[in-house]
């Protein structure tokens, strides 16, 4: 009987052994046994992907033990994870609304943040109302001015919020001390430079040596054709004149080189020695000996010397074509080839040469044609 029961154990457990290994093999665990105890302990779980994430693991620190510089494939690899999320994010979740609700947030009453920020309900600005927004190029327009007694160009150009350049350019001011009381002028309802179209000139031409597009100049002119003619008239919106011409047209172009009085001026006079009817090139200004005499235009020192009639002698080379000449100069105080600046000092007065006296001689020579300085000086 004993035997008996000891079958129907073994049967029992043999069916209950039957039905563990059922589960665990679902599961996907086992056991293994252990004959020193006598008794069944699991055994690791079968995860090939646990085993293939710590093989990469022990792979990727072995690598690093030996070189740092093989982990840079990894440093780079999220970033490029980033990437690729933000680049499908639209897809992945296309109906979700990210926009936050700006009714609640205060915002100061100056207006110019509108430009910047949108309030819930509304549709932030399109690239056609930037475009719309933006300053647009219009026609010039002009109308007339007559000049009154006391009037000065600056004070003129304040009133009608314009620069003064472009009064000058407008209505082609050589000198503004020239303007007389009754004097029409022009004035434009923007800044902007007239330019006369030379020879060989074109739309496109213009626009790129004034920085200006192909489009402002033909809608400034209110042109419907391209084609542009020799001596036309075209205002270049925005360009202002150039330091040269400024400087020129307020009459500082050029400076007295010395001071002093004006002993003998610019034509045609007697001779101081022999009484003989002569062309003097240019005025005398005469002072103290040792008298500072400076540079009436910032230009290079092209010649200088000594000569029986001009004594000891300057020539500077200025831009535009102009020359000054120094002359019956006591000493110098620049060299041959030396740049000089406007005002600066360029030797003393003296009495050396063709001389009755300490005086500077002082011409202004136009593509080497004597000028009257006096037209000149400031």
């Amino acid at each position: 009987m004993k035997d008996d029961m000891r079958g129907q154990d073994y049967l029992k457990n043999q069916s209950s052994t039957n039905e563990t290994d059922e589960i665990l093999e679902k599961t996907g665990t086992s056991f293994e046994a252990h004959a020193d105890v006598g008794v069944l302990t699991p055994k690791a779980p079968r995860l090939r992907l646990g085993k293939t994430i710590a093989l990469w693991e022990g792979t990727l620190h072995s690598s690093i033990s030996r070189s740092p510089l093989l982990v840079l494939p990894y440093l780079f690899a999220l970033p490029l994870f980033l990437l690729l999320i933000g680049a499908l994010s639209p897809v992945l979740t296309p109906g979700l609304n990210f926009s936050f609700h700006a009714a609640g947030i205060p915002l100061p009453h100056d207006g110019k943040v509108t430009h910047y920020l949108f309030v819930a309900g509304q549709s932030p600005r399109t690239e056609e109302d930037t475009v719309d927004a933006a300053p647009r190029i219009l026609p010039v327009k002009t109308q007339t001015y007559t000049v009154q007694s006391g009037d000065m160009l600056s004070v003129l150009a304040n009133r009608f919020n314009i620069d003064v350049s472009t009064l000058i350019s407008f209505n082609d001011i050589a000198d503004v001390r020239h303007i007389g009381v009754g004097s029409k002028l022009l004035i434009p309802n923007e800044d902007g430079l007239l330019y006369t179209v030379h020879k060989g000139d074109s739309l496109t031409s213009i626009a790129r040596a004034n920085n200006l597009s192909y489009d402002d100049i033909l809608l400034a002119n209110g042109l419907k054709s391209p084609v542009v003619t020799p001596g036309q008239k075209l205002f270049l919106p925005g360009v202002t004149l150039s330091a040269w011409d400024y400087k020129q047209a307020l009459g500082e172009l050029f400076i007295y080189p010395a001071r002093g009085v004006i002993t003998s001026p610019f034509g045609w006079r007697h001779d101081p020695f022999n009484g003989d009817l002569t062309f003097h090139n240019g005025v005398d200004i005469a002072n103290y000996a040792g008298t500072p005499v400076h540079a009436s235009m910032a230009g290079r020192v092209v010649d200088m010397g000594f000569n029986s009639a001009y004594g000891n002698y300057i020539l500077l080379s200025h831009e535009g074509g102009y020359q000054t000449l120094y002359g019956h100069l006591r000493a110098f105080e620049v060299s041959q080839g030396e740049w000089v600046g406007q005002g600066q000092v360029i030797g003393l007065m003296g009495s050396t040469g063709y001389s009755t006296g300490p005086h500077v001689h002082f011409s202004i020579f136009k593509w080497n044609h004597a000028v009257n300085p006096m037209n000149y000086l400031f």
